[in-house]
């Protein structure tokens, strides 16, 4: 099982995209938090080979507290992003995706466990 840390909390789905020209794109606070999650990664990856078999994901959503409403969702698709080419070869490996939120922690982080599927 591989386990990787990053000590930023999610963006929400409105932070994250933006619609311009009738189409939905990234926003800059999106590709910032995309580019710092890919960079942060590679940091933690340290195999040379990227995982190849069918995944199993889970991401763990921590918040200091609760200031608004945060769905669970909303860090999905930035982060598992992120991770495509630096992780893992493609998304369409992940067979298994489940995600935690918990409220009240020490700090603001992203929990992120992925295991290889047989």
């Amino acid at each position: 099982m591989y386990k990787f840390t990053i000590p930023l909390k999610a963006l929400s789905w409105n932070s994250a995209y933006k619609i311009a020209r009738n189409k939905m794109i990234l926003s800059d606070s999106g590709r910032k938090f995309k580019e710092y999650c890919s960079e942060f990664l590679k940091e933690q990856h340290t195999e040379d080979k990227l995982l190849e078999k069918d995944l199993k994901v889970k991401i763990i959503f921590q918040y200091k507290e609760n200031r608004k409403k945060i769905d669970v969702d909303n860090g999905f698709k930035l982060l598992i992003d992120s991770m495509k080419g630096i992780i893992f070869k493609d998304d369409c490996q992940i067979y298994d995706l489940r995600g935690i939120k918990e409220i009240g922690m020490l700090r603001d982080e992203i929990q992120i466990f992925i295991e290889e599927l047989k």
